[in-house]
């Protein structure tokens, strides 16, 4: 895309600098429509968009912007796009929507990912939320749609966070809440990071203490509880749908209302334009992640597969299961592949003459079964196919093809048997008495043979006694006599063949049983396993219990000797005083006796 991003702007600390893959029509494009079918609306994936999202072989980073009708959210995918804003998604300031359904640049840019690999931005326009004849269900439809296929997820609407906003998102966003509540394993890779952007801000970011933060810290601070029932499953739709979330504020581009026209080229005001850098390099720059399903990143092929899969369960008036759909798109490309594989197999089988040695016909299978590796191990090495299933393609077309490989052997052995037994009836018929003379001699050159060694010999006898055979009969037979004996070297070479196939499929079904035994074997010592770390993880589970026992009562010994000891003490301040007692009772009845006598 030709200067998809100008340079930057000062406010801006770094701007994405992205090019452009240029064989790809630059201008949006209907992605999915929304059609009238006997009165009902059904969703539609336009087949050439399709092809051209199909062509890049890369990972998707998907931004789509959805947001209220009339909000402005054409105009800010276009400022992503390109800061000038001079061309892009279409623009309008009536009543009437722009947008219907899904709408996509057709031209990706070249960005990398999280992990520093090359991908391809897409970028989708969704039908604004909340216009003119529409209702609630087609809202959540459009957004739920836009939300599986996105890997970030931009939900522009104008102002504050306020109850109506909070609302808004937290009512479509619903029924992605049910997708993801419906998908098992609490895998939620499939639902993008959720970008909420507030055009037209114009408040500071302080809290309830008068503090500043930062957008995302009111982003979390407005869907916090407020103990309101219905305000509040707004706010845990909208969390639990999107657990990565993000928050930008963005003032008025403009400040006269004219200047808001879509053919306007006047430049935003400078705070706009430093605030929307700061926007896109967030949601740029910052490696954002690829699209992903069940950790596998998309491309364009399965891209366009799993939004097929989607439409058709919308327009069913089902709910997508993420899984459900990925295995099917998943099965599709492995087929593909397979059939390919097969079909690269069955060619190279094809060329192959009838009349030409079976040695090239097997040199033939090799060549054919290393094109059809190449072909399905080039599709299942991809991460997207193999995180799901593994070798299973390869396995497939290898057993597809020994089936075709073996049929196709059949054939031309008995094509072979056939015209030979058909000339040799014709020889015999004409030749007889001379075959007969000379089938001993060629008979003895055509025993059946037991190893290589032995056919490679047998075969220059052969050739030896078929000069001979023509040294004797003369020319006018010897083409048919040595057809004869090609016969009888055939029959001989068949029963050997046969002999090394009922070996392979012995030692074939040896090996079956083998490996049998072996899953048997693994599955106990699995078993075996679990039990032994249960066994472990109760005994870790044991000596914290014990220990934490001995903690206690250690504590409570050192307890009881702190009151020995003051008991202790007590005591022997107690022998003090009674000692005291005594002495002080002694001198009173000294001194009463005193006084008696006295």
């Amino acid at each position: 895309m030709a200067d998809l991003y100008a340079d930057a702007v000062d406010a801006a600390d770094v701007e994405p600098e992205l090019e452009a893959t240029t064989d790809f029509p630059d201008a949006p494009l209907p992605l999915i429509e929304v059609v009238d079918e006997e009165g009902e609306r059904k969703l539609r994936l336009v087949p050439e968009t399709a092809d051209v999202i199909a062509a890049i072989d890369a990972e998707l980073c998907v931004v789509a912007m959805c947001g209220p009708h009339r909000s402005g959210k054409s105009s800010l995918l276009n400022w992503l796009r390109d800061p000038a804003g001079s061309r892009g998604f279409t623009v309008g300031h009536g009543t009437s929507r722009q947008t219907k359904g899904l709408d996509v640049w057709g031209r990706p840019a070249d960005i990398e990912t999280e992990s520093g690999a090359p991908a391809a931005l897409l970028l989708i326009d969704v039908e604004g939320l909340g216009g003119l004849g529409v209702d609630a269900n087609y809202d959540q439809t459009l957004f739920a749609l836009a939300a599986l296929l996105a890997s970030s997820l931009v939900y522009n609407s104008p102002g504050s966070l306020d109850e109506g906003a909070i609302a808004s998102l937290g009512l479509v966003s619903r029924l992605a809440r049910k997708i993801e509540a419906d998908e098992a394993g609490g895998n939620s890779d499939h639902l993008p990071d959720l970008w909420w952007v507030l055009r037209d801000f114009a408040l500071e970011l302080v809290n309830a203490d008068g503090y500043e933060i930062d957008s995302d810290e009111y982003l979390e601070s407005s869907l916090r509880r407020t103990n309101r029932r219905e305000s509040d499953e707004y706010r845990a739709a909208i969390a639990l749908a999107f657990e990565r979330r993000r928050c930008a504020t963005l003032p008025r581009p403009y400040e006269a209302e004219s200047d808001l026209r879509a053919d306007t080229n006047k430049p935003p005001r400078p705070a706009f334009a430093a605030a929307l850098a700061d926007f896109r390099r967030r949601l740029l720059s910052e490696r954002p992640r690829p699209k992903r399903v069940r950790g596998a990143a998309l491309r364009g092929k399965t891209f366009v597969a799993l939004a097929a899969t989607y439409v058709d369960a919308f327009n069913a008036g089902a709910t997508p299961v993420v899984s459900s759909a990925w295995m099917a798109v998943v099965k599709a490309e492995c087929d593909a592949a397979v059939d390919a594989g097969v079909a690269a197999h069955a060619a190279a089988l094809l060329a192959v003459p009838d009349d030409a040695p079976e040695a090239a016909f097997a040199a033939a299978r090799l060549e054919g079964c290393r094109a059809c590796d190449g072909i399905v191990a080039a599709a299942s090495n991809d991460a997207v196919l193999r995180s799901s299933v593994g070798d299973r393609p390869l396995l497939d077309a290898r057993r597809r093809c020994d089936h075709d490989f073996a049929e196709n052997l059949r054939r031309r052995r008995d094509r072979c048997r056939t015209a030979l037994s058909r000339a040799t009836a014709a020889v015999e018929k004409k030749l007889a008495p001379r075959l007969r003379a000379t089938r001993g001699e060629a008979h003895t050159t055509c025993t059946p043979f037991d190893d290589a060694t032995d056919a490679e010999q047998a075969a220059a006898d052969a050739v030896s006694a078929t000069a001979a055979l023509q040294t004797a009969c003369g020319p006018g037979d010897a083409g048919f006599l040595a057809t004869a004996a090609v016969r009888w070297a055939a029959e001989n070479c068949r029963a050997l063949m046969e002999r090394h196939d009922r070996t392979r499929d012995a030692e074939a079904q040896r090996a079956g049983e083998e490996i049998a035994s072996l899953r048997e074997r693994v599955a106990f010592l699995e078993g075996e396993q679990i039990a032994m770390r249960d066994a472990a993880e109760e005994g870790r589970k044991a000596v914290a219990s014990a220990q934490t026992d001995v903690q206690r009562l250690t504590s409570r010994c050192s307890a009881l000797e702190a009151d020995v000891s003051r008991s202790r003490a007590a005591y022997a301040n107690l022998a003090k005083d009674a000692a005291s007692t005594k002495e002080a009772l002694a001198d009173a009845n000294a001194m009463l006796e005193s006084e008696g006598k006295w």
